[in-house]
């Protein structure tokens, strides 16, 4: 999915996506692996 966005210069998207898969797996229950997403995100 990444791999697309690059492929259009969508940096933008691809600079977001992590932060909406954080809450698509905090949304499965998975806290620990969304907290670590969002790291991922403020870190950017």
């Amino acid at each position: 999915m990444l791999e697309n966005e690059q492929g259009f210069n969508d940096y933008l998207r691809v600079a977001l996506m992590p932060e909406q898969l954080a809450w698509v797996t905090a949304a499965g229950g998975d806290h620990e692996q969304a907290g670590r997403l969002l790291g991922t995100t403020r870190a950017q």
